[in-house]
């Protein structure tokens, strides 16, 4: 974020407890101009600024003529339209977004999921499918196929019919024809949500009936169920053939690999066997080395092979797989990690997944209780009748819908959306046949709606969250304030180079250089370097060498991390080092201090004086600056009349 967040103190970002006093009787503590603050307001703020929440009447007072201070400033840049500009709403909408980003998740659904992940992360399931395809958007006379082939399907396999007899005759996907529709071992998050719920709820041998999904018709039998193996590193070499190899090149491929296997027997590294012969280029980098892995991310074989070694340092023989032959070495092993360390990674893995959509979907319905929601289908009819081919070219414009603009599709508590506010949205849409214009319609009107009610929702939460709308009007003042002073104090005073040298001769004694030394610093974390260094130390203080001279010999990497030699003025309390070795003229021991070895040459003792200008720029800038917001908010008391209820302020006193 800009660096107006420093200035966001006084408005507490911070989130701690926010003290909400909504009570009937909740007085005006201040007025300032034409506002009104509450002292709820002014509690809550004070503190969250005041931890220790010392409510005497002193800091109560003291705290009250900086929050005027603020609020004074605020109010002006709002009377400057400061808040209506096109940069602050960017950046107000923005944040506003961030913030609102937590109270759009459906909490209770989220962590159920989370913890729902982790528990079936403990298991592997082996699986098989009969799938049998049928789009989410397919007619619904063109479903009646599918429908009743996975039933059958289904009837035999219960019947005792053998299950690749079934499947070769009901499977019309090919790709996995040689595995029968075997998925091999998975976890949790690797198949779709609805999937996965089936088979983790089935025991080996039993088939779950036919399960729709927006893919189609799925049969499923859990063959397997076994504890999780965890994951393990490995490394690996790799001869790989072609896709479709003869079997002479399989079989050369496997004479190379026997050969390496017989020089890893013989005592060779393995890694250096990887880095020189691996046909998997990316890992023979890494001495064959692949990133940690588990249950369903390698294919099976790779899988199998690499648990199956009993211990760190073993290595399997030859193996084949549809890319190669391969060797691989167990390097370690992990068991699944505990769940508040796995949780956050979840969390994003569960929003990833469908699950996200679940979660997204149950808050809309609990917005939908909420706040009332109507919706009037015979409007969708209606549109229907001005949507054409055009859609199913993404061409449909939504003006050809203009004579029904106006009839009310949906409402979410008070807020009514029309077909003029659906149109241009499903405008932007492709129509994807086999699927009806009615069918396509009621589909994104089903996406459109779960949008609106969750903006709608987000609308509401200053309304419904009090935290939410506290922090977002910090937020506010905070950029408000920022932008004011930038305008109207911190560039006016950089700007200002007369008023600037002014103030500097009209404060000249608050400008002073105490007593100072100036002193030699040598340092750096090589101890050889700095003790070359030292026996340049005496030439130093009697003027024959330059600090520059005493770098260029020792050390050719002219950064400060090497090596740093140079000359500096301090005073008392700048460096805590050079004080503990005292001021006197000379050259102090090699000391070793936060993994630097260093010393001091002090050559010189420099008495107090005043400061030039240039030496007081920075400081006369921070203090001029200091000097034109007290004159600023002198006028804008002027210009605003503050009038604290002395009476409401001395009440808050305990």
């Amino acid at each position: 974020m800009k660096k107006y967040f420093v200035f966001l103190t006084l408005t507490g970002l911070l989130l701690t407890d926010i003290i909400t006093m909504a009570q009937k009787n909740d007085p005006v503590i201040v007025t300032i101009g034409p506002k009104k603050i509450t002292q709820s307001e002014f509690v809550r703020t004070y503190t969250k600024n005041n931890p220790d929440g010392k409510f005497d009447l002193k800091s109560l007072t003291d705290y009250m003529d900086l929050f005027v201070n603020f609020k004074l400033k605020v109010i002006e840049a709002e009377h400057l339209g400061m808040d209506t500009t096109s940069s602050f709403l960017s950046e107000y909408n923005s944040y506003r977004e961030q913030l609102a980003k937590p109270y759009l998740i459906d909490k209770e659904t989220e962590e159920k999921l989370i913890r729902e992940a982790y528990d079936r992360l403990h298991y592997d399931v082996h699986a098989r499918q009969i799938f049998i395809r049928c789009g989410e958007l397919t007619p619904p006379a063109d479903t009646v196929e599918p429908y009743k082939k996975a039933w059958e399907a289904y009837n035999k396999l219960k019947a005792g019919v053998p299950w690749d007899s079934v499947y070769d005759q009901y499977v019309q996907d090919n790709s996995a024809v040689k595995n029968r529709g075997d998925l091999g071992y998975f976890t949790v998050l690797q198949m779709i949500y609805p999937f996965e719920n089936v088979a983790y709820s089935l025991k080996p041998g039993e088939i779950a009936p036919p399960l729709r999904t927006y893919l189609g018709y799925h049969i499923i039998q859990v063959l397997d169920k076994r504890p999780s193996m965890g994951e393990i590193k490995v490394q690996h070499i790799m001869v790989a053939f072609p896709e479709n190899a003869t079997r002479r090149q399989i079989d050369s491929a496997k004479a190379v690999i026997d050969g390496l296997y017989k020089r890893l027997q013989n005592g060779e590294r393995f890694e250096d066997l990887a880095s020189q012969y691996s046909d998997d280029k990316r890992s023979a980098k890494r001495g064959g080395e692949l990133n940690w892995f588990g249950t369903g991310q390698m294919i099976a074989a790779f899988e199998k092979e690499a648990f199956a070694l009993q211990k760190d340092g073993d290595y399997s023989a030859p193996f084949k797989t549809d890319f190669g032959w391969h060797i691989v070495k167990r390097i370690a092993v992990r068991p699944i990690s505990p769940y508040e360390e796995l949780k956050e990674s979840l969390r994003a893995r569960v929003n990833r997944d469908g699950r996200g959509e679940l979660i997204r979907t149950n808050l809309a319905e609990k917005v939908k209780k909420e706040f009332g929601f109507k919706e009037n289908r015979q409007a969708l009819k209606e549109l229907a009748k001005y949507v054409d081919s055009s859609a199913y070219r993404a061409e449909w414009k939504p003006e050809k819908a203009k004579p029904i603009e106006n009839l009310v599709i949906f409402t979410i508590g008070n807020k009514n959306y029309y077909v003029k506010d659906f149109a241009p949205y499903l405008s932007k849409r492709r129509f994807r046949k086999p699927a009806t214009v009615d069918m396509s319609i009621n589909y994104f009107y089903g996406l459109y709606t779960q949008d609106a009610v969750i903006d709608y929702y987000k609308s509401q939460l200053e309304n419904k969250f009090p935290d939410f709308k506290y922090l977002l009007q910090e937020f506010h003042d905070g950029i408000l304030l920022f932008n004011l002073m930038e305008k109207m104090v911190w560039t006016k005073a950089a700007k200002d180079s007369i008023g600037l040298a002014q103030y500097y001769q009209q404060h000249k004694d608050d400008y002073h250089w105490k007593e100072r030394v100036e002193a030699l610093v040598v340092s750096s974390p090589n101890k050889e370097y700095v003790e070359k260094a030292y026996g340049f130390a005496q030439d130093f203080l009697s003027g024959k060498i330059l600090p520059e001279q005493i770098w260029k010999g020792i050390c050719p990497d002219t950064s400060e991390a090497c090596f740093n030699c140079q000359v500096n003025l301090f005073e008392k309390g700048d460096n805590s080092i050079l004080d503990s070795l005292g001021w006197e003229i000379g050259v102090t021991p090699v000391i070793y201090r936060e993994g630097k070895y260093g010393f001091f040459v002090k050559k010189a003792l420099h008495d107090p004086r005043p400061k030039t200008f240039e030496e007081a720029k920075g400081t006369c800038l921070a203090d001029y600056q200091n000097y034109l917001e007290n004159q600023y908010v002198t006028e804008l008391r002027k210009k605003y009349p503050v009038k604290v209820d002395e009476k409401v302020l001395r009440s808050l006193v305990k």
